[in-house]
């Protein structure tokens, strides 16, 4: 579809960063054109949603992966989404397949998220859920292109961070990203 592409309220945008797709009813998609895509509902929404985007409660930081005295690991929580149609099969991950612990990448990921680059982030996003991918993205590519397995991370975060209305400053140096 050429860009920009108008019919039947959808409006489809394309710049070098994102395709945003905007939906009369009070949806946007923003799709970064390689791995990340960002739901941004209307107000309209509020506490109307649920699953694995959210319950749109206006709390940033509300924790999903926690019931009560219950804490669920990725697996069991999109576990819980699953609707239930008999004649459907969905199979369940293999959870022995879950990456091992990834902490020996912790100071390295903490160091890379609290520098002064992503200062006026620190408090508009939950760091804790940035740290914990970039460590899982670290053991996955088990030393090799550490560059390229933290870019979406780290790209994520700064995006998000300019979503919640910080200002990231540059981060990306000539050997990173």
């Amino acid at each position: 579809v050429k860009t920009p592409y108008y019919s039947s309220g959808l409006l489809i945008e394309s710049n070098d960063i994102y395709t945003k797709v905007y939906a009369k009813l009070g949806l946007i998609l923003i799709w970064n054109q390689e791995d990340a895509l960002m739901v941004e509902l209307d107000s309209k929404f509020n506490n109307h949603t649920c699953g694995l985007c959210g319950d749109y409660n206006g709390i940033p930081i509300y924790n999903e992966f926690i019931n009560g005295d219950a804490s669920y690991n990725s697996i069991t929580y999109g576990n819980l989404q699953k609707i239930n149609k008999p004649n459907a099969e969905c199979e369940d991950p293999d959870e022995t397949q879950a990456l091992p612990s990834c902490n020996g990448h912790r100071y390295e990921c903490e160091r890379l998220l609290t520098s002064p680059a992503f200062a006026d982030c620190r408090f508009r996003l939950n760091l804790e859920t940035y740290i914990q991918a970039c460590m899982q993205d670290k053991c996955a590519c088990n030393g090799h292109e550490d560059s390229f397995c933290l870019c979406s991370t780290i790209s994520e975060y700064s995006r998000q961070c300019s979503h919640a209305g910080g200002r990231p400053s540059e981060w990306r140096t000539p050997d990173f990203c």
